[in-house]
This record gives structure tokens, sequence and C-alpha cells, in this order.
């Protein structure tokens, strides 16, 4: 009887390390080249691959917006590296519009504070609650290390969505601005995200620049 009862508790033991190990792999990886990725809040997740390409599953298309918008550091970021589609299953799926979803105009909009607030005080106006999926409200946001990543990702969300190149020249004034005066080199008043941000404002105003000249010769031609 002794020896029976020791073999199910050996066999228990056994089953509930095998569940866990399953559950660690689920939550962990997806295949060989997908991983994903748990924001601290345990809200909202997305997969990254091996190369960094990020990509938001339909159902956090949305709330992952209200995070951008909120000055979430690690939902910025990973905006960076976003990718227009991904194939898992055999199947495509679209990935998170920057323009349709807001992220372009939230990141627009904190652009425009660069002339005359400080980073930090746009950061701290910035966090707030958000409702996520299953009701619950988190606090989130406010916690980005450097604005030159909004400037990234208005680089990324034009080589995804050349549409909204006009959106994007329209709105960078102030922006434009701040990183040509290179008297002061002040951008949100600091001399730090100054040179923090200009290598990546070059290249998307070189970038701008370049598209803008071959819509003007493809309306030409």
């Amino acid at each position: 009887m002794g020896s029976s009862k020791k073999n199910r508790g050996k066999q228990r033991k056994a089953a509930k390390q095998q569940t866990a190990a399953a559950s660690s792999t689920s939550q962990d990886t997806l295949d060989t080249n997908f991983f994903t990725c748990i924001h601290p809040s345990k809200q909202l997740s997305f997969i990254t691959t091996e190369r960094g390409d990020t990509y938001f599953l339909p159902e956090h298309h949305k709330l992952a917006a209200l995070y951008v918008q909120r000055g979430d550091g690690g939902i910025t970021v990973a905006m960076e590296e976003l990718t227009s589609s991904y194939e898992y299953d055999g199947i495509t799926r679209p990935n998170i519009p920057l323009v349709k979803s807001g992220i372009l105009s939230s990141v627009l909009d904190f652009l425009s504070s660069c002339e005359h607030e400080t980073f930090d005080g746009v950061m701290t106006d910035a966090k707030g609650d958000v409702l996520a999926s299953n009701g619950t409200i988190v606090h989130v946001g406010g916690n980005m290390d450097t604005p030159s990543r909004w400037i990234r990702v208005l680089s990324r969300a034009e080589e995804l969505e050349p549409n909204c190149l006009m959106q994007i020249v329209e709105n960078i004034g102030p922006l434009v601005k701040c990183m040509c005066n290179d008297m002061t080199r002040f951008f949100f008043n600091s001399n730090k995200h100054w040179r923090e941000g200009i290598e990546s404002f070059v290249r998307l105003i070189g970038n701008t620049i370049s598209k803008s000249m071959k819509n003007t010769d493809r309306e030409v031609a």
C-alpha cells in the first residue's frame, strides 16, 4: 500500500512538472523563430523574432496604440522594429497599422511640444490609465528614455505606410525648427536629447526628401 501511494505521488509530481514546462514553452516561444514578449503590466504582449522584427496580434492592436499614447517606453520601442505583416502557421496576418491605429498622430502630437516643453514634463502629462481587454484598469506610460524614439517611429511609419508622408511633412515643423537650430541645439529644452536625436532626424529628413522627389518625378512622367 505504501509503495502504491508513493508511486501515485511521483506520477502527480511528474505531471505537474510537465504542465509547468508546457506552460512556460507556450508563453516564451511560438516556434524556433518567434518569441512572445510580455509587457510588465501583464496585459499586453507582442511577438519578436531573433532578428528583432516585431509583431502585434490583432487583439492587441488597440491596446498597443493606447500604450504609445501614454508614452510607454517598451511598446514605443517595439514600434521601431515593426513590420507590415507576419506569417505564422502558414497564415499571413496584418501587423498594427501606424496610421489607422492613431499611433502616428500620437507621436506627432508629442513632437509638436519639442520647442517649449521638457521631455520629463511631457512624460508626466502622458502617463495614465488604460482599460485592458480583460476589464482591468492599468496605470502605464511616462517611462520612455529618450524622445528620439518618436523620430524613429516616424521613419518606420514612412517606410511601412508611404501614404502617411504628407501627414508627417505637414506636422514636423516644430521638430525641424529644434533639430536645425545648431546654435542652441535644444530638443525638448535639452542638449542631451538633441544629440540623441540628430542622427535619426537626418535620416528621416533624407528619406522624406528622397520619397518626395520620386513622387514628383512620377507625377511629371
